[in-house]
C-alpha cells in the first residue's frame, strides 16, 4: 500500500484523504491529468 510505505520511509501519517487533496491541488493548479494510483508503481510512474 503506499499510502503505508510513505508513512513508514518517513514515519509521518498519511490518510488517503490527504493524499487525494494533494492529487487534486496537481490537477487544478498545473492543469492535468493525474491516473488513478493503484500503488507504489504507479505513484513513482506519475513522478
Amino acid at each position: 500500500n503506499l499510502i503505508d510505505t510513505i508513512s513508514d520511509t518517513h514515519n509521518e501519517r498519511i490518510t488517503i484523504d490527504y493524499l487525494t487533496f494533494l492529487i487534486d491541488i496537481i490537477k487544478n493548479y498545473y492543469k492535468v491529468e493525474v491516473p488513478k494510483i493503484d500503488g507504489v508503481t504507479n505513484f513513482l510512474g506519475i513522478l
